[in-house]
């Protein structure tokens, strides 16, 4: 399931710039010429923001709170104006940033996006080990 969907990124993007930047036969004339495309860079983006909250959640989320949906979109116009080469809005460049910044503050905890983290098991590491396998000990060191 994508965090945003092609609708989404339309509403923000005037149509016209998303067809030229995903038309790259130069007939495209709608969206939905140029849909299967802007449904990759959605993964991208999505990938992306999987990546880097892998260490805290289970992913892909299967409630997509609002500034995940949020993250994705801006993440998804960045990459459409980036496969052209052309040079990207700064607008465009300081949304991507600070999207990746408060990707990771909620990776590390600082926002919380109301998805609880605990997977409901305690977290231990397994050895086959044992207290007398200890080669040091305290009398070693006296």
């Amino acid at each position: 399931m994508s965090y945003c969907i092609p609708s989404e990124v339309i509403e923000l993007m005037p149509l016209k710039t998303v067809v030229e930047l995903l038309d790259d036969t130069g007939t495209a004339e709608t969206v939905e010429e140029v849909s299967p495309l802007l449904v990759k860079m959605i993964s991208k983006s999505d990938a992306l923001i999987d990546a880097q909250l892998r260490s805290r959640y289970p992913v892909p989320l299967t409630s997509i709170p609002e500034i995940i949906k949020t993250i994705s979109i801006i993440f998804t116009k960045y990459n459409c104006w980036n496969r052209r080469g052309y040079d990207i809005p700064m607008s465009v460049t300081k949304e991507y940033d600070d999207g990746m910044r408060l990707l990771k503050e909620i990776r590390d905890g600082q926002v919380d996006i109301g998805i609880e983290t605990d997977t409901g098991e305690d977290f231990f590491i397994k050895t086959n080990k044992t207290i007398e396998d200890n080669y040091f000990n305290l009398e070693s060191y006296q």
